[in-house]
């Protein structure tokens, strides 16, 4: 083994045995969900540690990725959020205790490639058969009915919740002015529009104040667009930011699955996806008129401006 995997598997060791003190002082009754996936994933997987603390009467232990883990704190019912520092490291964890992992078996880890692991140290659940694949899932329902009912759990549809009281943030610069927040890309450039399409619709709306949250700032000729924040954020900090909107406005991305969670008047920005054809990533907004998804026929490139104007003039009543 490997200098590098020798360090994970001695973190995988420390961390396993901070699990099991929590299981001991608790009787047994812990469960570890394992959020290994990007930061809207594991936002729509908060209702499953909702559901073992209520109707389990478990503690819940939040295994993520370590960027993704600031946001995890803010889950109601989360008793302790362990990160890792890649998929190694993962992996030698759910060898190592009775973690069970529900996503689909083909990961590669992001920082070392493709896993060489032997069949010892494949994760229990990485055998298990299932109707479910990346070409199939989306039309199963919605993410948390599908990752729930792969975890073994009843087939949750329930809407996520993200508590700001539980978190610590940043001092933020927010704008004194109700503001829209907009998140104008996603992590799969198939569901990003482009940014002039996003300066065109901004540009019909000069008396509203809009903040542009995201990695970079990709608004530059709108000046009532305020784009500073960008990439000076936290996960949490972006929540903080987001709650304190008046709305939101964007693509299917981490963002939009916030504003759900925190129950802001939104519109997501649909459009054609890969082959899926019931494609809604977001669970328990059916009797929810504020959160609404406007599908467009089309790929995101090709959505046009002035329909999305007109979504937004009759959603915010701008």
């Amino acid at each position: 083994m490997n200098a590098p995997r020798l360090k994970y598997l001695v973190s995988a060791i420390r961390k396993v045995r901070e699990i099991n003190q929590l299981s001991r002082s608790n009787h047994g009754c812990v469960s570890v969900v394992v959020l290994d996936r990007g930061l809207g994933d594991a936002v729509v997987c908060e209702p499953i540690f909702r559901y073992l603390a209520e109707e389990k009467n478990h503690k819940t232990v939040c295994l993520v990725r370590k960027a993704n883990a600031p946001v995890c704190t803010l889950f109601p019912s989360v008793s302790m959020v362990i990160p890792f520092a890649c998929e190694w490291e993962f992996l030698f964890m759910t060898a190592l205790s009775d973690t069970r992992n529900w996503y689909f078996p083909d990961f590669r880890c992001r920082k070392w490639g493709k896993w060489g692991y032997k069949k010892l140290f494949l994760p229990k659940s990485f055998t298990k058969e299932t109707p479910y694949n990346y070409g199939n899932f989306q039309d199963k329902g919605t993410l948390l009915e599908v990752y729930s009912e792969m975890g073994g759990f009843p087939r949750l549809n329930t809407r996520p919740i993200l508590d700001i009281s539980k978190g610590s943030f940043s001092k933020i610069a927010l704008p004194q002015r109700p503001y829209i927040a907009i998140q104008t890309a996603a992590a799969n450039p198939l569901r990003s529009w482009d940014s002039d399409k996003w300066e065109r619709l901004i540009q019909q709306f000069p008396s509203v104040t809009f903040v542009e949250i995201g990695t970079k700032p990709l608004i530059k000729n709108a000046i009532n667009c305020d784009s500073n924040l960008c990439g000076k954020l936290s996960v949490a900090d972006i929540a903080y930011v987001v709650n304190n909107s008046i709305g939101f406005i964007g693509t299917d991305s981490s963002c939009a699955h916030y504003a759900s969670a925190l129950c802001k008047r939104s519109l997501i920005i649909m459009s054609k996806y890969y082959d899926w054809k019931q494609y809604n990533p977001f669970s328990g907004i059916e009797d929810d008129s504020s959160f609404r998804l406007a599908y467009f026929p089309c790929e995101m490139k090709d959505v046009p401006v002035e329909k999305v104007v007109e979504y937004v003039k009759q959603h915010f009543n701008f």
